[in-house]
């Protein structure tokens, strides 16, 4: 393991528990809070008489044991169950429920605890019922107005549209709906409903809910405390088997799939799946994870059209897609198949984007429910923290792949272009050996000449070699000194003068009069002028023309190497200034371009090529003004 993904996992696991240590502080705090309330149950409140705080006091005792009994719940719902369920009952209602309220993005949540007398009843338990009209409505009122709701007819015109349709459908006449807070932080809001209208309620029972909630609040803080410690620990937990996962199974196929299920595991998602971009630009499901068996396949299979994926990034932010109910805000027809492939709700999170990944390879994770969901924004930021941190450390592995590759080619193929020269200089040797020792040296000078050429070919490699060292290790030391390119270029033309004769290629000029003075290198920007020179003169048929070129652009000076070659092949543009390039020719090609690459950005400038098949190709580079 590298020490960035040691880095990775060290910050990762620090963060988690230093979250843990702060929340577990406020759980003890809220326990000391909570277990210090304790009414006088022999004053009567508010002056009532003693038969009606008698009342008082045992509604809230029993709220309170049944509060300490929920707070050895495992499951933050299951607790909200027994607090809802003590509260219908003491007011005998219809129906309660608790949604709880996302300070962070300033919405509630789904309904997460729910109370009915009678089972027959619809339940309203992640449902998709409450719109966000209503919700904003519920928030001025309670959050904003600070005042509860109380209605004894749903059927009077003075409430709201929006407010009685919903409880219209849920078969509700009256109710009540008060806001749970602590410390001025909205927590939740609880709904006491009846299916009968004409529910009065008095002040008595107004006081009485009054000071239950101020128990249910402390109760609900500690709840949502601990689970957000369960989360972290869970979240915390799931990055470290991932990592784990990278690193003893480097299959990329694998290590999302197993992603895929913990983010199944974490969210108790009904499928999760791993998107990308077909040839088409549609979205299809790459691979995919669900808890059902049942349900059917999308493996393979487009789940958004190009433009309806360009519509959503473009209506819900780039970074991260929530929908929390596909009957809102979808067009019918993206609606109906999602809803027959099991998709109620979704969160789409296109990790090239936030990484900026060109390629696209990482693609996008999608969570899908099978009925309205709504996370909360402590679950957004652990998915994020899940997805990008395995993702870093998956690039950084790919990263990491690819460089072990090229250096076993480079080991390989470098040793094989050794390899055949040194042959050839021992058959040489051989031939010379094996002769008559009386011979005239001049019956051996063809192949004195090949062992020198060879040796020269050799000793260039080896040389090169060092440099790119030199510069790979930042040890190279330029001696940076006023230049005049056009010297520069017209002492490499004078040297490379023979090659190109013997090849029958043109070298034209066309440089720029009173170019500025660059501060350079001299023998390094002439190592990079000759070996563009001499690679279009060698790597094209005899007879091609050269035409150099410089001029000023701005505040740097830009020289261009053009020949009417054959051109660079598609296949190996990209691997041009590769250290050695698979698609090589010729012994240690590659490794000029590349230490001329390095050269140029040492100097702090620029290279590039342009090459068209059959037409040519032309290389520039740029040095900075003196």
């Amino acid at each position: 393991m590298t020490n960035i993904t040691v880095l990775i996992i060290i910050a990762v696991i620090i963060i988690a528990f230093v979250a843990i240590y702060l929340q577990i502080n406020n759980l003890v705090k809220l326990l000391r809070e909570f277990l210090a309330i304790k009414p006088d149950l022999n004053k009567p409140a508010n002056g009532k008489p003693q038969e009606e705080s008698k009342r008082c006091s045992d509604s809230e005792k029993l709220l309170e044991t049944l509060i300490s009994t929920a707070l050895k719940s495992p499951y933050l719902e299951q607790a909200i169950n027994g607090i809802t369920e003590a509260v219908g009952n003491q007011f005998n209602a219809d129906r309660t429920a608790i949604r709880l309220f996302d300070p962070v993005n300033k919405t509630f949540l789904d309904v997460i605890g729910e109370y009915r007398k009678n089972e027959n009843l619809p339940s309203v338990m992640q449902k998709g019922t409450f719109t966000r009209e209503l919700d904003n409505y519920l928030i001025n009122e309670l959050f904003e107005n600070k005042r509860p709701i109380i209605i004894e007819n749903i059927n009077d015109p003075k409430y709201p549209d929006i407010l009685r349709k919903t409880f219209e459908n849920l078969n509700v006449q009256s109710l009540i709906i008060a806001p749970i807070t602590y410390n001025n932080m909205p927590l939740a809001i609880i709904a006491i409903t009846n299916l009968e209208p004409g529910k009065t309620w008095s002040e008595q029972d107004i006081d009485l809910l009054s000071s239950m909630i101020g128990k249910i609040s402390i109760a609900i803080n500690i709840l949502w405390l601990n689970k957000r410690v369960k989360t972290a620990l869970i979240g915390e937990q799931a990055i470290r088997n991932t990592i784990t996962e990278i690193r003893t199974s480097f299959i990329p196929d694998v290590i999302f799939h197993y992603l895929l299920n913990q983010l199944l595991i974490v969210f108790n998602a009904s499928r999760v799946m791993h998107l990308n971009h077909n040839k088409d630009n549609n979205i299809y499901v790459k691979s995919e994870t669900s808890k059902d068996n049942r349900l059917e396949s999308l493996n393979n299979q487009v789940i958004f059209l190009s433009d309806d994926f360009d519509n959503l990034l473009a209506s819900k932010g780039p970074e991260i897609i929530i929908i929390n109910d596909v009957n809102e805000g979808l067009k019918p027809e993206l609606c109906s198949f999602l809803k027959s492939k099991g998709i109620l709700s979704f969160v789409i999170y296109p990790v090239y984007m936030k990484l900026a990944v060109e390629d696209k390879s990482l693609g996008i994770i999608m969570m899908s429910f099978s009925s309205p969901r709504k996370l909360s924004s402590d679950e957004m930021d652990l998915l994020v923290l899940i997805v990008d941190t395995v993702s870093i450390v998956y690039l950084e592995t790919i990263q990491r792949q690819k460089i072990e590759e090229i250096r076993k080619t480079f080991t390989a193929t470098l040793a094989h272009d050794l390899r055949s020269p040194i042959l050839g200089e021992q058959k040489a040797l051989e031939v010379i050996l094996s002769s008559n020792p009386e011979l005239p040296l001049k019956n051996y000078t063809e192949y004195f000449k090949g062992i020198y050429d060879t040796n020269d070919d050799l000793l260039r490699i080896v040389n090169n070699l060092l440099e790119i060292y030199q510069y790979e290790s930042g040890k190279s030391e330029l001696k940076l000194e006023a230049n005049n390119v056009k010297d520069i270029i017209n002492s490499v033309v004078r040297t490379l003068k023979p090659l190109a004769e013997d090849q029958g290629s043109d070298i034209s000029l066309n440089i720029e009069e009173n170019l500025p003075s660059v501060m350079v290198d001299r023998s390094e920007i002439q190592r990079v002028t000759s070996n563009l020179i001499s690679n279009a003169i060698k790597h094209n048929k005899k007879g091609t023309n050269i035409n150099i070129k410089a001029i000023k652009a701005d505040n740097e000076v830009r020289v261009s190497v053009n020949d009417n070659g054959q051109g660079i092949p598609e296949a190996e543009k990209p691997n041009i200034f590769q250290k050695y390039p698979i698609t090589k020719s010729g012994i240690g090609s590659g490794l000029g371009l590349f230490l001329s690459k390095q050269i140029i950005e040492a100097h702090g400038g620029k290279i590039w090529f342009e090459s068209e098949a059959g037409k040519g190709t032309t290389f520039y580079f740029t040095l900075p003004a003196a």
